[in-house]
């Protein structure tokens, strides 16, 4: 065959492709592939935070806000009148959460044991006492006492009648302490949480579990979201500062990471991850100050797992953050673009 007649038989097939066959545009292809590239590079910057948030990183008492600094000093006072009449529940229970704000956990745990066993029939004394057990690593037993009140709120009807503080943090601690109880426990615990706080995302406590969990698992831009909405309402919380502030640490945005931190640490010192994720970022920004934060965390926490760990396993970033693993998604997703586009061009080319 000559070349002649190769020539013409090669035009007669591209002639006949072109006019029978769906076509797939060079400006189409561009833009899948374009598409595909953003996906890939979204996929690829999605890191998830292994860390998470802790107990100590909540104030419980509803002095706290207004007292701040003067906290141990309102201590000292409540102390002298609880001395005098450890049988009035009003202080009893007042003085209990600022012992435990103050990271003073064995004398609050003397201060709920009495007022369990002086105030049998209420619920408050209970879930306090089992708030210092969780701080002290006993989460089976916070678990069995948290978890009826919260199936309780349930049963009642979420939206019936008013939240009690102590309701709110038995929620809270579930949703702090679930990742530490076995498979069976965990599962029942996420059902009940589920029922409750997905219906409450305005309520700072529950939103910051929520976009915690959303950190963990790599939603950093959803996280983001919702931490921009509940900070309109919420600008002094010292919790949710400290997560924006995960959230530009993760960014590897050290200086406005370290701003939050700082800003979260005026508002409340005593929370160990803001103390941990400070560190982190000093150590980022070469400062020599991270190994006195990092210490102070561990002091504020001495059950944290990261007490018997050496500072250089923990600082570095790619030691609490974990890349996002999506397999063949970026493959998927190209040929799911292709398909459509072609299917597209089909469409145009039966109407044409």
């Amino acid at each position: 065959m000559s070349k002649t007649q190769k020539l013409f038989i090669t035009l007669i097939a591209l002639f006949l492709t072109s006019t029978y066959l769906p076509t797939f545009s060079k400006e189409k292809e561009t833009k899948v592939l374009k598409q595909v590239q953003e996906k890939k590079e979204e996929i690829k910057n999605n890191v998830k935070w292994t860390e998470s948030l802790r107990l100590k990183d909540f104030y419980l008492s509803p002095s706290y806000s207004e007292l701040k600094e003067k906290l141990a000093q309102y201590k000292d006072v409540l102390q002298v009148r609880y001395k005098e009449t450890p049988d009035v529940f009003s202080v009893a229970i007042e003085y209990g959460l600022i012992l435990i704000d103050l990271n003073k956990l064995q004398e609050a745990e003397i201060v709920f044991n009495k007022a369990v066993k002086d105030f049998d029939v209420n619920l408050t004394p209970k879930v306090y006492k089992a708030w210092v057990d969780a701080c002290n690593g006993k989460y089976q037993s916070a678990k069995e006492a948290w978890l009826p009140v919260a199936k309780d709120k349930v049963n009642f009807g979420i939206f019936n009648g008013m939240w009690l503080p102590h309701e709110v943090d038995a929620i809270l601690g579930l949703g702090l302490i679930k990742d530490f109880l076995n498979e069976k426990d965990k599962q029942e615990v996420e059902q009940t949480l589920n029922e409750v706080i997905s219906h409450f995302a305005n309520n700072p406590k529950f939103a910051a579990v929520i976009i915690a969990d959303d950190l963990k698992a790599g939603r950093i831009k959803e996280a983001e979201e919702k931490l921009t909405k509940i900070l309109e309402t919420n600008p002094e919380h010292p919790v949710l500062i400290t997560l924006s502030g995960v959230t530009r640490l993760l960014s590897k945005n050290y200086p406005e990471a370290l701003s939050l931190f700082n800003k979260a640490k005026d508002l409340y010192p005593y929370s160990p991850t803001l103390n941990l994720m400070k560190a982190r970022t000093l150590f980022a920004l070469k400062d020599k100050e991270s190994d006195l934060v990092f210490q102070e965390a561990i002091e504020l926490d001495p059950m944290w797992k990261i007490a018997n760990l050496q500072k250089k396993k923990l600082l570095p970033l790619k030691n609490f953050t974990e890349i996002v693993k999506v397999n063949n998604k970026e493959k998927e997703l190209k040929k799911e673009e292709i398909k459509e586009s072609k299917a597209e061009d089909k469409t145009n080319n039966k109407t044409n």
